[in-house]
């Protein structure tokens, strides 16, 4: 209260004060020393006119010296000389380390399995009437009678707990039991990852980093007995300088499974799960004695006993370091980069004693070493116009250099050394010309290829190649519409890759009914002395584009591959030879569909795309027509001229020249004694559908894939009809008084009845069993249509 009142009168005086001198209206003079005029004719900026406060020195001009760049985040420090300022930059180094852990658990079950028949039992007819057939007695047809004819005797028996099968009625009244063999379970997998990194920054400007990862997977697969594991080691850095910019990595993988499937032998364990008839228990016992298994029959398998061998089947140790070094100079950059891998791979592929056609086992050991070194180094150099309008280009040289050197062995002494040196340039020119007034923007690309190897006859310099385009950014003025036309030619070489396997050819001398013979044990001898396959293509594309939110594309391609290598045997052995040449011409079309809801963070894309593609057989050497490329030696893919690569030949049905089946006397078709094509397995097209949402950090996605047209021949429904195991088998067996429609030998309209299995004649001349172990071939040619 007291400070209140005091500062009364002293307001009262200070306004009386301010009125006085707005009364006598006198100019303020500033209070000049002769001290203060002394300082200010020490400074700088005095001497060169400048004045005090009174004379606007804070509006004064001051010249900035030096480079700064108003990007930096920091100025460390401001110096004034004179009339000059100068901006020191303060540089902010940062260091980010990050990581995340992920981990992934994945549960499959078994998708669609051939339907199998449960109602008849291990057998087939004696002297005119259905009879069960135990497994000591070698059968392995499932024609006998049916299971709820049957019913157990309760005797002691080492192929069934509950004893043998005999007639209902005869037994210990405890029904026969259809069981259910399967060596599928559901598979479960568990995936883990450790991803650490660390980077350390100047300012905006990246310097070093670093980055691990670490992962591990494990995975008991669909199949008893069977597990897979992986772990990965990935390292790498990068070192960013105004110098030169250095980036390096290493990657070390491996892999185990319980069992190689290189022989076919996960295969040949499921062919004996099918087969295995309905009144056999497989789960009840692998083993009767030491060395002799317990199987449905003495010519066949337990597929439990074969996954009983718990070894190490395959083993893979991979290795990859990798070094590249880039620099950019105003108009020129150069980039050097060179890898090296070595591979560790081994086989071990063992059947027990016991096996079927395998008495004493069997035991494989396929190594596999491979070191792979290569180098790329390539100069780009900017060519910049001063032109009107937007016109650049680009030259550039590309050079590939490769070492690769493989080495499999089969112990002991069998090797198959492969090694190959190649050499590849690249030189390019590409101009981009970009007309801003018409919205034009061209592009146009010129390249030569030259290719040399040890392993080819001959090299090739001359492999030109042309890639143009010319977009329309806004279509007929229209702000939102786009297209884009393009098309090039391009010619190139392959070879063969050194390090792969060509054991499946070892296939196709065996028949199907040998085929739990097949031991592969024997490579390609030589990959020297080949023509490199010429490859030659040419396309034509185009894009329409609307407010990028509709997009239709498509093209059409074609490509002609001459002296391309397969490999056949000949006396034993495997030769790669450049067997044919063939040609392939495609389409595709695309729509896209993308729309973005900013209000909601929602963003959709959905696309249809169809494709198809023909190909033909141009040209095949002297003396390998037909000549198998995959498969069994009575069905398989084949090399024939005028016909698309891969058809499949084998046996057919003998027709006459109006393509009317001939039936035998004994009123069943007749099998023509020269096969032919049966089967082309090209598709019509593959249309797929494919959709996305996104919705903040959540995606969803849904993928339809219709692939129509193409054939394949379903050799396990051949095999599962051969043995009475198939469904089909089970609903046709009772067919009597069946007329197949065709003509008589005479030409005559058959008129003949048919039983497909009558019990009063032997089981080989039944419906399914008289054709052979994979009947007809042309018979079981089914659509490969599929709807995903």
């Amino acid at each position: 209260m007291i400070k209140t009142i005091l500062l009364i009168p002293i307001l009262l005086f200070v306004l009386a004060d301010r009125v006085n001198a707005q009364d006598k209206m006198e100019p303020v003079h500033p209070v000049l020393s002769a001290d203060y005029l002394s300082l200010l004719k020490k400074d700088t900026l005095v001497r060169r006119g400048a004045t005090d406060s009174a004379g606007d020195l804070n509006r004064s001009k001051l010249a900035r010296s030096g480079g700064y760049y108003f990007g930096l985040p920091l100025v460390k420090t401001v110096k004034i000389t004179g009339n000059e300022v100068t901006l020191v930059p303060g540089h902010l180094y940062r260091l980010s380390i990050s990581g995340n852990y992920t981990a992934t658990v994945e549960t499959k079950s078994i998708n669609r399995q051939p339907a199998l028949q449960s109602t008849f039992a291990q057998g087939r007819s004696i002297a005119g009437q259905l009879a069960w057939q135990s497994p000591e007695m070698g059968e392995q047809f499932s024609f006998g009678p049916l299971l709820e004819q049957l019913e157990f005797d309760g005797t002691s028996y080492p192929y069934d707990i509950n004893g043998r099968l005999v007639a209902k009625g005869t037994g210990n009244d405890h029904p026969a039991i259809s069981y259910k063999s399967s060596i599928f379970r559901p598979a479960f997998l568990l995936s883990q990852s450790v991803i650490v990194k660390a980077n350390v920054s100047k300012d905006t400007r990246q310097l070093f980093y670093l980055s691990a990862v670490f992962g591990k997977s494990d995975e008991a697969t669909f199949i008893k007995k069977n597990r897979n594991s992986s772990g990965n080691v990935n390292l790498s850095g990068g070192l960013k300088s105004k110098a030169v910019n250095i980036y390096t990595s290493w990657q070390h993988n491996t892999q185990r499974f319980t069992n190689s499937n290189r022989n076919g032998f996960l295969n040949r364990t499921y062919m004996q799960s099918l087969l295995t008839p309905a009144s056999f228990d497989n789960e009840q016992g692998i083993l009767l004695a030491p060395g002799v298994q317990r199987s449905y029959s003495n010519h066949a398998d337990n597929p439990l006993f074969l996954l009983s061998n718990r070894g190490d089947g395959y083993r893979l140790a991979q290795n990859n370091i990798k070094l590249s070094a880039d620099k950019r100079l105003r108009h020129l950059s150069l980039l050097l980069s060179q890898s090296y891998e070595w591979i560790d791979e081994l086989h071990e592929e063992t059947y027990e004693p016991g096996t079927t056609r395998l008495t004493s086992g069997s035991t494989t050991h396929r190594g596999k070493k491979g070191q792979f070194y290569n180098l790329s180094a390539q100069a780009l150099y900017d060519v910049r116009y001063n032109f009107e309008y937007d016109l650049s280009s680009q030259a550039g040289i590309k050079y590939f250099f490769s070492n690769n050197n493989s080495r499999t062995s089969y112990d002991p002494t069998v090797s198959y050394p492969y090694q190959r040196n190649a050499h590849e340039v690249v030189a390019n020119y590409y101009t981009h010309y970009y007309l801003r007034d018409q919205n034009l923007d061209l592009r146009l690309n010129l390249s030569n290829k030259m290719y040399f190897s040890n392993t080819v006859r001959n090299g090739n310099a001359f492999l030109p190649g042309l890639d143009a385009s010319i977009e329309f950014t806004k279509l007929f003025n229209a702000r939102y519409l786009r297209l884009k036309l393009a098309t090039g030619f391009n010619r190139f070489c392959s070879e063969i890759p050194v390090n792969r396997s060509h054991q499946d050819i070892n296939l196709t001398i065996l028949p199907t009914a040998d085929v739990l013979a097949y031991v592969p044990l024997k490579e390609a001898t030589s990959l020297d002395n080949l023509k490199a396959a010429q490859h030659k293509e040419s396309f034509v594309r185009f894009e329409l584009a609307y407010k990028e939110k509709f997009i239709l594309s498509g093209g059409i391609n074609a490509r002609q591959v001459s002296n391309d290598v397969f490999p056949v045997i000949e006396a034993g052995t495997i030769l790669l030879k450049n067997l044919a040449s063939h040609r392939t011409r495609s389409f595709n079309l695309q729509l896209e569909l993308n729309n973005r809801f900013r209000q909601s963070n929602l963003y959709t894309k959905n696309t249809l795309s169809i494709l198809g593609f023909r190909n033909k057989v141009t040209a095949v050497a002297t003396g390998y027509d037909q000549v198998a490329i995959a498969g069994f030696s009575d069905v398989h893919k084949s090399i024939i001229p005028g016909q698309p690569l891969g058809v499949i030949k084998g046996n057919r049905f003998l027709k006459d020249a109006n393509a009317n089946l001939v039936i035998g006397n004994d009123g069943f078709p007749l099998v023509d004694p020269h096969p032919g094509i049966i089967a082309d397995p090209t598709p019509d097209f593959v249309m797929k559908l494919s959709n996305g949402l996104s919705w903040k950090n959540f995606q969803l996605a849904a993928d339809l894939e219709w692939k129509k047209g193409g054939q394949t021949w379903n050799g396990t429904q051949a095999v599962l009809d051969y043995f009475g195991r198939s469904e089909n088998s089970a609903k046709l067996r009772d067919t009597r008084d069946y007329i197949f429609a065709g003509v008589r030998q005479d030409g005559s309209i058959n008129n003949v009845p048919v039983s497909f299995y009558d019990p009063a004649l032997p089981i080989e001349q039944n419906r399914w069993v008289r054709y052979g172990f994979s009947g007809v071939a042309e018979e079981y040619v089914e659509n490969s249509d599929h709807l995903r």
